[in-house]
């Protein structure tokens, strides 16, 4: 009987290392999927790890952006804590020569605001509206005063809007919006070292190439 009941132990002591083995490599695959370990370009002007940069940083990427359901550049910053906007137009849009601009933790003209590294704003004020969603590699948006590097207009923070490069084969994506209030549609075509799109909404017509 003792010896019955050992193997019954020994053979339950084995089933139970190997579910718990198996349940540690799923987790460690889980970890792995989901690591915060990032490069960001923007808090310190050189590319550094997330987790070793100095400063409150949020980023967003395409996916998550996609996910989100935002159809204009506006709708997704919205969704970044600590940022809020001025618009006059649906989706965050400009209205005519009103341009719709951006808050960062509640300063009033302190958002500096770039694409690629290249400062968009005039006389404090920054235009997103034209820069198409399906254009977006990835938003990083750094919180907190940063104008020992990039100036004045970065009393409450930046915003750089990192575009994506063109690579592969050719093609192109529509998209199209509709509503009581939003009627959009755009077209971008990206292939080997070029991305172009183009873009038209009830107010005006956009276009950029990258």
């Amino acid at each position: 009987m003792k010896s019955n009941f050992s193997k019954g132990m020994l053979m339950t002591a084995l089933v139970t290392g190997t579910v718990w083995c198996s349940s540690a490599a799923a987790f460690a695959e889980e970890l792995q999927e989901y690591t915060l370990d990032q490069m960001v370009v923007t808090a310190q002007r050189t590319e550094t790890r997330d987790l070793e940069t100095p400063a409150a940083v949020s980023v967003i990427n395409a996916k998550e952006i996609e996910k989100n359901g935002a159809t204009t550049t506006m709708e997704a910053l919205r969704r970044v804590a600590g940022v809020t906007d001025y618009s006059y137009g649906p989706g965050g849009d400009d209205l005519g020569s009103s341009y719709s601009r951006v808050y960062l933790r509640g300063f009033d003209k302190g958002a500096l605001v770039m694409v690629n590294g290249a400062p968009i704003n005039i006389n404090n004020y920054a235009s997103v509206s034209a820069i198409p969603v399906s254009a977006i590699e990835r938003i990083e948006v750094v919180k907190g005063a940063n104008s020992v590097l990039y100036g004045a207009e970065a009393l409450g923070g930046v915003i750089n809007i990192i575009t994506k490069k063109g690579n592969g084969e050719t093609k192109t994506t529509l998209s199209a919006t509709g509503g009581n209030y939003l009627n959009k549609y755009s077209v971008t075509t990206q292939g080997e070292g070029f991305i172009a799109s183009f873009g038209k909404d009830s107010d005006k017509d956009y276009f950029s190439i990258q």
